[in-house]
């Protein structure tokens, strides 16, 4: 392919912000006190991970444009100024697009010419990129509360879960809290954002509705990526502050407690239920939580537990378990109870 930048040129470019990517790193850890390494550590790494994707974006960039541009001719320009202010104003448009976070409308036709879910998913990753370099003046600004109401509610529902763990320690009682309100909070903002983008590939489809398909698909998957690296990371932060079994009752918290409810109606339903078979059960019900917990509403988490009890009725059957007669057995052990 012509005009292709190697991964030699791009190391070269980058080799003295690699170098000084891993020092902050490095100095970063090595500074954080024992038993609080992640919290005193991760805002740095972070931030030097961030100005080190911005450099790496520009220069290659910059290494792309410096072997496009010997095949246009100097003289063009100056004989017709039309296109250089097509060009200034093809890029206010751009940035125009990219400060209001929409989807300028080139990249969708770009993904489209490749024909085929590799130029799609190519040209969704550079537009993702530049999106999230994150400009000057917003970094210099004193980030504000956008939706306190929001957040009001989000510390209330952390609260409540907080409540339930009978922490003795206020200060580590509130961590706790804020990290729960923050998981709420990045997991909405991610969804939010997934969703609006997938509106906006959709507006823009034309007579492209499969390689939209494509995007669309693409962009779950990157999102999906991004909601399982929030999911270990709000995971390990919890298991710094708290015991396994109060991680657990976050969870819970999290999933309105539907993992003890749906176990105990199987064993009340079926209380000739083995060891082993409770087992199953139980585990699969776990899964279900971990999956339910980063879902964006209750209707959600409720689908990703019918979802696995579904899988439990199937286990069961397979057991050699008749689940309607023994619902039906259930019901008429309860109209005798009532009596």
């Amino acid at each position: 392919m012509e005009n292709q930048i190697t991964v030699a040129e791009l190391k070269k470019a980058l080799a003295p912000d690699l170098e000084r990517l891993l020092e902050e790193v490095a100095l970063a850890v090595s500074q954080a006190p024992y038993g609080h390494m992640i919290a005193a550590s991760e805002e740095s790494v972070r931030d030097a991970a961030a100005v080190f994707r911005q450099q790496l974006f520009q220069k290659a960039l910059a290494l792309r444009q410096q072997q496009i541009e010997p095949a246009f001719s100097p003289s063009a320009d100056s004989a017709d100024g039309t296109l250089a202010q097509q060009r200034a104003s093809k890029k206010q448009h751009s940035d125009d697009e990219r400060a209001c976070g929409v989807m300028p409308a080139g990249v969708l036709e770009s993904a489209s010419r490749h024909g085929d879910s590799a130029g799609c998913l190519c040209a969704l990753l550079i537009w993702m990129a530049f999106l999230a370099v994150p400009e000057p003046a917003k970094v210099l600004q004193v980030p504000q509360d956008p939706d306190p109401a929001y957040t009001q509610v989000l510390e209330e529902r952390a609260r409540k879960i907080v409540d339930t763990l009978r922490i003795e320690d206020t200060v580590r009682a509130r961590q706790v809290q804020d990290l729960i309100a923050d998981q709420y909070r990045s997991l909405s903002m991610l969804h939010d954002a997934r969703d609006a983008q997938i509106k906006v590939i959709q507006s823009q489809a034309g007579n492209n509705p499969e390689s939209a398909k494509l995007a669309i698909q693409a962009l779950k998957d990157m999102a999906q990526t991004l909601q399982d690296q929030l999911h270990i990371r709000y995971l390990l932060k919890l298991s710094a502050l708290l015991t396994p079994a109060q991680v657990d009752q976050v969870k819970d918290g999290m999933t309105y407690g539907i993992v003890q409810v749906t176990y105990n109606s199987y064993l009340d339903m079926l209380p000739q239920l083995t060891e082993q078979q409770k087992a199953t059960i139980m585990a699969y019900l776990v899964e279900a939580r971990e999956i339910a917990m980063d879902a964006g509403s209750s209707s959600e988490k409720h689908q990703c537990f019918d979802k696995y009890k579904g899988r439990i009725n199937n286990y069961l059957s397979d057991q050699g378990y008749d689940l309607k007669k023994a619902s039906q057995e259930r019901k008429a052990r309860s109209q005798i109870q009532s009596r």
